[in-house]
């Protein structure tokens, strides 16, 4: 095949595909010459919800020496809108429990959830919690996902693990990974 028809079938396929992109692409419709005219347009917008689990430490519940262990971890919850979130919670123990472990043993524990708004919530593992509130951290103060804007992180995991199920263990030291997923609550 010469040169000069490749470039003619290149040119002409070019501008088939480009004519029906254009043609598909383009959704209002003109109105006609006449009496009376009408067409009409399609009115749109884009929803970009982010959101963004951030300031997250390990926590270390301490050295069993009796009686029940706590901590406290903050967190900062960020939502580009002013709308609650959820927040869900889990792990990969049996479902619908939080354990810490020995590689062999298994310490359960619990914890609560504080958006600072609703109060402490108990989690179960996998269950989300919803209608939560980012406390102005949110489309409000900018762009800033990381907790700075309202000046301090704004969630709270308070977690407990009880002196009755600690008790009986072996030496070692027990932990878990724990999840934390963050989604619109909308």
């Amino acid at each position: 095949m010469n040169k000069t028809i490749k470039n003619t079938l290149f040119a002409s396929t070019f501008l088939a595909m480009g004519a029906a992109g254009v043609a598909t692409s383009m959704a209002a419709n003109q109105g006609a010459t006449g009496p009376t005219s009408s067409g009409d347009l399609i009115v749109s917008l884009i929803v970009d919800n982010k959101l963004k689990v951030s300031n997250l430490d390990d926590t270390s519940l301490g050295t069993f020496a009796g009686a029940d262990l706590s901590a406290t971890e903050t967190i900062c919850v960020y939502f580009n809108q002013t709308a609650p979130y959820q927040i869900t919670f889990d792990s990969n123990d049996t479902p619908g429990t939080f354990e810490l472990s020995d590689g062999v043993n298994n310490i359960p524990y619990s914890f609560t959830y504080d958006d600072g708004v609703n109060g402490a919530t108990a989690v179960v593992a996998g269950t989300p919690l919803t209608a939560r509130n980012s406390q102005g951290n949110d489309a409000t103060t900018g762009a800033n996902d990381d907790c700075v804007t309202v000046a301090a992180d704004n969630g709270t995991i308070d977690f407990t693990a009880l002196a009755t199920d600690i008790t009986g263990n072996p030496n070692g030291t027990y932990s878990e990974t724990l999840n934390i997923t963050v989604a619109p609550s909308i």
